[in-house]
């Protein structure tokens, strides 16, 4: 699943709403977006039924969604801020 965040719902977002996608069994891998600047954040249930979090730090990170692969500096390709 992939969110995009705004400045409206991002608390409830990061919290109240991972919360509740974390519970769903089916549900492995969670990329929040924000839409205001350069964050991404991957959570991927592990064969543990443990949840990692990765910070995508580098705008020139590849990042794995599922299967796909693609550059984190294309997700923001024509925002309307700069990028750093």
């Amino acid at each position: 699943m992939i969110e995009v965040l705004s400045e409206s719902t991002k608390l409830f977002d990061k919290t109240e709403k991972l919360s509740c996608y974390f519970t769903l069994e089916s549900l492995k891998q969670y990329v929040m977006i924000d839409s205001e600047k350069f964050e991404i954040i991957i959570y991927t249930r592990n064969e543990n039924n443990d949840w990692l979090m990765h910070i995508v730090a580098n705008i020139d990170e590849k990042i794995k969604i599922g299967e796909c692969e693609i550059d984190s500096k294309d997700i923001y390709n024509k925002v309307g801020y700069e990028i750093n």
